[in-house]
This record gives structure tokens, C-alpha cells and sequence, in this order.
């Protein structure tokens, strides 16, 4: 009998000792082989990746002591570990367990895209593609989907104009479709900033200031000029007249015709055969040319009160213009603009 509680006593130790050992052991493995740094590594989890790979990989790239553990850990817990394809940037700090936390979460790394103002769907589309976030192609089409047209009664076949240009961050390969359904909610948003009762416009009123404001983008330079602006092509279009602008002639040249950008627009540009040609047709073309950012929407919501009928540019390196109400006045100006550039 006294020998049984020996052995007993015994089994009993060597079992507090075995479970002591397999604690400190968990403890280590699952701690990190760098917790002191400050230092962090993209990771990549490849579609379709399984969870034995993923561990395999993250012991390669030496953030994890030992992918045995997690492969033990997850078969012993039973617990059904789900990891997010994507890129991550995982602290080298991080224990085993806290990396496969943020897998299993999905907190991916974030590109940061910069969008400048004044540039078509298209463009963003390659920019987004080099980024990595979509794929080539795929925002374009995005931009066609009728689904947010009619959600957001945009009286459009694109979503062009209504896609504010700014520095955005999302994941790798992100849906196309949710990246341009949030750059449309960001428009609205700054819209709401800049004309809040913009709700209280019909869908062709604001679609139409839409258009107008694509033009101003393309414009302007100074600021401070962008709402007398507006007010010379309300004015025009008040009084039935084409509203002549270059940027337009540009968008043909640069967008209908694939051709470069000129570096000056010739009397033959101006006899393009285009609708958005506004040298040759009156009011407003059929569809905005860029997208717009605050400065140019602020323009056109909220217009100078002036009786501009003319502008022309005064000083090239500044983009400043002179802004006038009669044709002589007009005339005048533009002879002073080419006299002077001529004596440079």
C-alpha cells in the first residue's frame, strides 16, 4: 500500500513536471523570435492557401518560432482557423498566436493611392491597376455598373464626374466595385460640404453642375479665379452662346483621338467634329471630362456674380487670366498676351 502512494506521488510529480515543461515550452514557441524589435514584414497569403502552408511560410520568414506549433495548436483546439487571402504588414514583435489572430481578422496592409484632381476614369483605372489594388480593367468596368447609377440617381451611363479625386487607401486586389462605390460616397460627402442643399436638385440639375464642374478642373490653375469662371460659362450659356472652352478641345484630342496633349491647340482643333466639341455646339457637352475636385465644384455651386463674358490668360507661369465683359475688351487683352509673349 505505501508503495502505491509512492508511485502514486510520483506519477503525480512527473505529471506536474511534464505539464510545467509543456507550458514553458508553449510559451516559447509561441513567443516571438524578435519581440524587442520595432521592425514590421509584408506577408502575402496566396488564394487558396492552406493553413499547414501559410504556418510553413510564416516560419520561413522567420516571424513565427515554429509552424509545428500552430499546426498542433490548431489541430488540438480544433478550432477551424480561417485566414484572409491578402498582404499584411505583422510586427516582427508579435507572438504566433497574435499573427494568426491577424490573419484570421484580415487587418490587411493598405495601399495609399494618390488620385489627382482633374483626370478621366480611365486614368484611374491604370493607376489603381499599378498600385496593385485592382486589377487592369476592372475599375473601368466598375465605373459602368448600373447598379450605383440608380442608387445614387445619377442620370449617366458612368459613374465619370462623380469620383473624387483623392489620396485613398485600400487593400491588395480589392473589389472594383467597392472602390468606386466609395469614392462616389466621398463625393456626396464633399457635395454636401460645399452645397448642402444639393439634395433639393434634381438628378439632371446636379448632374449638369457636374459636367460644368469637370470643365472648371480642367481650367483653372488659381484658385481664386475658378468662381469667376463659372460665372463667364453661366453667363454664356444664359445667353444661348458656345461656351469655348479648350479643355474640352483637349479631352477630344486627348480621349476621343488617343493623340498626345498638344502643347497648343490649333484653329484646326477647334473644327474637331465631336459632341464635346463647345466651339461648335452650344450649351453644356453630353458628359463631364474629368473629375472634378472641391475647388472646381465649390466654383460652379457656388459662382462669382459677375457680368464676364471672356477670359484669357495674362500670366502663363502663374495661369493667371484677365476676365472681361465685351469683345473689344477681350480682343484687347488676348493682343497684350501674345505681344508680351513674343518680346519673351
Amino acid at each position: 500500500m505505501k508503495i502505491f502512494r509512492v508511485m502514486a506521488a510520483t506519477f503525480v510529480l512527473l505529471f506536474v513536471i511534464a505539464a510545467g515543461t509543456a507550458v514553458v515550452l508553449a510559451f516559447y514557441l509561441n513567443s516571438s523570435p524578435d519581440p524587442e524589435s520595432d521592425e514590421s514584414v509584408v506577408f502575402s497569403v496566396d488564394e487558396g492557401a492552406s493553413f499547414n502552408t501559410i504556418v510553413s511560410n510564416l516560419e520561413n520568414a522567420g516571424l513565427v518560432r515554429s509552424g509545428l506549433f500552430l499546426k498542433i495548436y490548431n489541430k488540438v483546439t480544433g478550432s477551424g482557423i480561417l485566414i484572409k487571402k491578402g498582404s499584411y504588414n505583422i510586427a516582427e514583435s508579435l507572438t504566433s498566436l497574435e499573427i494568426i489572430g491577424q490573419l484570421e481578422e484580415g487587418k490587411q496592409k493598405l495601399l495609399a493611392v494618390v488620385i489627382p484632381e482633374g483626370v478621366t476614369s480611365g486614368r484611374m483605372d491604370e493607376i489603381f491597376a499599378r498600385a496593385g489594388v485592382t486589377g487592369s480593367g476592372e475599375f473601368r468596368a466598375a465605373v459602368s455598373d448600373g447598379t450605383y447609377l440608380e442608387k445614387y440617381g445619377i442620370e449617366s451611363e458612368t459613374l465619370e464626374g462623380f469620383l473624387f479625386p483623392d489620396t485613398y487607401s485600400f487593400q491588395k486586389d480589392y473589389p472594383a466595385e467597392k472602390v468606386a462605390e466609395h469614392m462616389v460616397n466621398v463625393f456626396f460627402d464633399k457635395l454636401e460640404e460645399v452645397y448642402p442643399d444639393y439634395a433639393m436638385l434634381t438628378g439632371e440639375q446636379i448632374y449638369e453642375k457636374v459636367i460644368l464642374s469637370s470643365i472648371i478642373e480642367r481650367e483653372y490653375r488659381v484658385p481664386e479665379e475658378a468662381p469667376k469662371m463659372a460665372s463667364v460659362f453661366y453667363n454664356r450659356i444664359d445667353q444661348g452662346w458656345p461656351l469655348q472652352s479648350c479643355a474640352t478641345i483637349v479631352y477630344i484630342i486627348t480621349e476621343e483621338q488617343n493623340r498626345p496633349h498638344p502643347e497648343r491647340i490649333l484653329f484646326t482643333d477647334l473644327e474637331i467634329d465631336s459632341k464635346f466639341n463647345t466651339y461648335e455646339n452650344r450649351g453644356l457637352p453630353p458628359a463631364p471630362i474629368s473629375n472634378p475636385g472641391g475647388v472646381a465644384l465649390n466654383a460652379v455651386f457656388n459662382p462669382a456674380q459677375t457680368d464676364y463674358m471672356f477670359f484669357v490668360v495674362d500670366d502663363i507661369e502663374k495661369g493667371t487670366h484677365i476676365f472681361t465683359k465685351s469683345l473689344s475688351d477681350h480682343n484687347k487683352a488676348r493682343a497684350d498676351y501674345i505681344s508680351n509673349f513674343r518680346s519673351k
